[in-house]
């Protein structure tokens, strides 16, 4: 069977795609989770690899998580002895310390030598219906195309999707952004 193109869906499939890979490739910091929380889908974003987890990520948003996905998300995994501090959400036993400290358990916030399961490392996040978009939307967050400004700015974008049938143009009359500045020096310009 032919895959068929992605610009052959209707728009508001495209945007749930792309925000789709951007919940799980996009590397959030708590302040990015924090200011776009309303925006984001939890469920997806715990399935994330990208993130630096911490248990303050995990804390800070612990009644939004999937916990059945952060238990097996494995870099949540490797950094995090979400057995310790997280336990009345997860099942996973708390990690004996490996460092020099020789703790029964470890107590930090990240873990000093990772727990990798390399079983679970294997990349499982690719869309295998759109796995050349998923690619290139991976290599746009690599070459930092997409930052939390641009990020914002698509999922202010999207809600102005959903919001246009109530548009009225009266309240909101369209600015002239065809003027240029008059102090405009071209030797300025870099190219």
């Amino acid at each position: 069977m032919i895959q068929k193109n992605l610009n052959s869906y209707p728009l508001e499939y495209q945007v749930q795609i792309l925000r789709e890979i951007l919940m799980l490739e996009y590397p959030f910091e708590l302040q990015d989770l924090i200011d776009y929380e309303s925006n984001l889908d939890f469920n997806i974003i715990s399935k994330n690899h990208q993130i630096h987890w911490s248990i303050e990520i995990l804390k800070h948003f612990k009644d939004k998580w999937d916990w059945v996905a952060i238990q097996s998300n494995p870099f949540v995994y490797s950094y995090c002895n979400i057995g310790l501090f997280l336990s009345e959400y997860v099942k996973q036993k708390p990690f004996k310390c490996k460092c020099d400290l020789k703790l029964e358990f470890c107590s930090k916030d990240q873990l000093c030598i990772p727990n990798y399961d390399y079983i679970l490392l294997r990349p499982t996040n690719i869309n295998p219906l759109h796995e050349k978009f998923t690619n290139w939307v991976k290599h746009l967050i690599e070459e930092r195309f997409f930052n939390s400004i641009s990020l914002g700015h698509f999922l202010l974008y999207d809600n102005i999707i959903e919001d246009i049938n109530d548009y009225v143009e009266d309240k909101a009359p369209a600015r002239n952004n065809d003027v240029i500045d008059s102090d405009f020096n071209e030797d300025e310009v870099p190219f």
